[in-house]
């Protein structure tokens, strides 16, 4: 788990009026512990409803037909030389991996994810309840 990736993630990407509790939420510094959290099942319910809590000048895509591959060449586009994601969510939840391999977790898992592929570049899936969940990639121009 890295709270600095995390943090920086709430700040670039969260309404201000919502930054403090989702960071304080996000706050567990036991791994092992933060699975079966309660603060950390907070923010993922939050972001169930993603649109609600993020910075809207921020969403480059929102779209629930997004497909991985999509998904992928969208974000791939955005970066200059990260190839990594950090999972918020999954099983995986607060570990780093190739992007690729952090998109199919999270499409193939139910719940709500967060892939953060670097300072500026972000995808959310939100949980799945009734059809397709919607996926959100989130840019923030320099």
């Amino acid at each position: 788990m890295d709270k600095t990736i995390e943090e920086l993630f709430v700040k670039t990407f969260v309404e201000k009026r919502m930054q403090d509790r989702i960071i304080y939420e996000l706050s567990t510094t036991d791994k092992k512990n933060r699975k079966n959290c309660e603060l950390r099942d907070m923010v993922l319910h939050r972001f169930a409803s993603a649109e609600d809590y993020i910075k809207a000048k921020n969403i480059l895509l929102a779209n629930d037909k997004m497909t991985i591959d999509e998904a992928e060449k969208n974000i791939k586009q955005l970066l200059v030389s990260t190839k990594n994601g950090y999972l918020i969510g999954t099983l995986y939840d607060g570990e780093s991996m190739p992007l690729r391999k952090a998109l199919e977790i999270s499409f193939d898992y139910l719940g709500t994810s967060i892939i953060i592929a670097n300072d500026n570049v972000a995808f959310i899936k939100t949980e799945q309840a009734f059809g397709s969940p919607m996926k959100f990639i989130l840019h923030k121009k320099n």
